[in-house]
């Protein structure tokens, strides 16, 4: 399951100054949200066509870096928002790299319950996890 801009549109919070993309494909989801916030974006994906792809947009509030969810190279606390296109089942270091008041967001479907990453999510320390119809948002610290 892919998370679509106008979803992404509809679960983000309206201020954000950094936002992390998981699984960013060729960038188009950043490109979009670029042309409309004033914040910095960064875009991590494992696959190098994808990267060189979203490379050639040059989008000037934007990078992008070959890399997984796993093992993110960011300090602790750095992202606002992070979003991840498709499901992943690995939440620590995503918890790491986000501000204490942050939000994860993240697609489910197919085989992947909602109940299983909601319980993943807190045993990697978010706080509050949200299920908005095939999307999960978890909170790292209290609103």
């Amino acid at each position: 399951m892919n998370i679509s801009h106008t979803k992404l549109a509809a679960v983000r919070p309206p201020d954000f100054k950094r936002l992390l993309h998981i699984n960013c494909g060729e960038g188009e989801i950043v490109r979009r949200l670029a042309e409309r916030h004033d914040a910095f974006f960064t875009g991590v994906t494992e696959i190098r066509e994808h990267l060189s792809a979203a490379r050639r947009k040059n989008i000037a509030k934007a990078e992008f870096f070959l890399e997984g969810h796993r093992s993110l190279f960011f300090h602790d606390n750095t992202f606002d928002v992070i979003v991840s296109s498709e499901t992943v089942d690995d939440f620590r270091e995503i918890h790491r790299v986000l501000v204490p008041s942050g939000r994860f967001i993240m697609p489910y479907g197919g085989e992947y319950y909602p109940e299983i990453a909601s319980m993943r999510m807190k045993l990697c320390g978010f706080e509050k996890i949200s299920d908005h119809g095939d999307v999960l948002i978890a909170h790292k610290g209290s609103l």
